[in-house]
């Protein structure tokens, strides 16, 4: 007959085989479990990078792709040949608002004007260039109807510049307008063209009317185009410029030509005379010259001042003969050089005078 303790250890070995069973069954499927709960972490983590790459790629490409598009897109345009159509006609009209910043030695002024396009017909989209200059800043458009375009332009232009006459000189200032893409199927029109009341320039005064035309210009395939040109002609003051340059001048003449109505007798002041007037005129014309470019020829102010410089050469000349006739006391040849003087040095001032003036 069994006991109690003897049926209790019966029973834990039958069933400590089973939990062992059990337990060796179970751990390779949690074991399974959990590398099957590892790979599909880690097959996440791998897409995640992988996806972080398209994804930036796909903010980036978006972001730069259309504009560079747009980029080639329109330099694509701009290159692009326009359509073939029938010749139009821009008739060009011009109003000068205001000028500033004239600069005689770089031959350059800027310029604020209305420039008004016409067209007889469409279609009408003038890319007008200047050819002596460049715009300043983009143009302000005033009215973009279908054939009529108006805006206000601010330019820096080249000017012609011609020192030769100074101190009576005139110059030119020019707006010189071509069609920059359109060229072959365009014809440019002279219209009208103004200088507004306001329109002021520091020691200068302008011509009574503006200057317009349009001449053929050499377009550089070995064709040719219409070129537009608006010019306003400036002098100087010529009262202003007479007082300011040739009278000076003239005074110093005039102090030595005192000189020709002493006696010999009186050679001694009439010679310092003559030789202290010459210093003076020689600064004068530094002064004058410090005030202009440097240019390569011969103003008409230089001309004049180089006859009043043999002007006084001839009456210094004369007055040394005197001296020295005087120091010999031949009176009477000290006498006839007197009378010579008289008469050949005003008529040599003259003559060179009038020779400067209008050569």
């Amino acid at each position: 007959m069994l006991t109690y303790g003897d049926s209790r250890m019966k029973r834990l070995a039958l069933v400590l085989p089973a939990l062992l069973a059990f337990g060796l069954a179970v751990t390779p499927a949690y074991a399974g479990d959990d590398k099957a709960d590892e790979k599909p972490a880690a097959a996440e983590k791998a897409p995640e990078k992988g996806a972080e790459k398209p994804a930036e790629k796909a903010a980036e490409k978006p972001a730069e792709k259309p504009a560079e598009h747009a980029e080639k897109k329109n330099g694509d345009e701009e290159d692009e040949a326009p359509a073939k159509h029938d010749l139009v006609t821009y008739t060009i009209d011009v109003s000068v608002q205001s000028l500033a910043k004239f600069d005689l030695g770089q031959g350059t002024v800027s310029a604020e004007f209305l420039l008004e396009v016409n067209c007889d017909k469409e279609p009408c989209n003038p890319h007008l260039e200047l050819t002596n200059g460049k715009f300043s800043g983009k143009p302000d458009v005033l009215s973009r109807d279908p054939l009529h375009k108006q805006m206000r332009v601010k330019a820096d232009l080249e000017a012609d510049i011609d020192l030769s006459a100074f101190p009576y000189d005139m110059h030119t200032l020019r707006i010189d307008l071509v069609e920059g893409k359109d060229a072959k199927q365009v014809k440019l029109k002279v219209g009208e063209g103004s200088i507004g009341e306001k329109v002021k320039l520091a020691g200068w005064e302008f011509d009574k009317e503006p200057g317009m035309g349009v001449e053929q210009i050499d377009a550089g395939d070995k064709d040719k185009q219409d070129e537009f040109s608006f010019t306003i002609g400036i002098h100087r003051p010529k009262l202003q410029q007479s007082f300011k340059s040739l009278v000076p001048v003239l005074f110093m003449l005039l102090v030595a030509a005192t000189g020709l109505f002493l006696r010999p007798k009186s050679i001694g002041p009439r010679f310092a005379a003559s030789t202290g007037g010459i210093v003076p005129l020689v600064m004068f014309h530094v002064g004058q010259i410090a005030s202009l470019p440097a240019v390569g020829y011969l103003t008409r102010l230089d001309k004049i001042m180089i006859a009043s410089y043999l002007a006084f050469v001839a009456h210094i000349t004369f007055n040394v003969l005197i001296l020295r006739s005087e120091e010999v006391k031949t009176e009477e040849r000290s006498m006839k050089l007197h009378k010579t003087a008289a008469f050949v040095v005003p008529a040599v001032a003259i003559a060179l005078w009038l020779i400067a003036m209008f050569s």
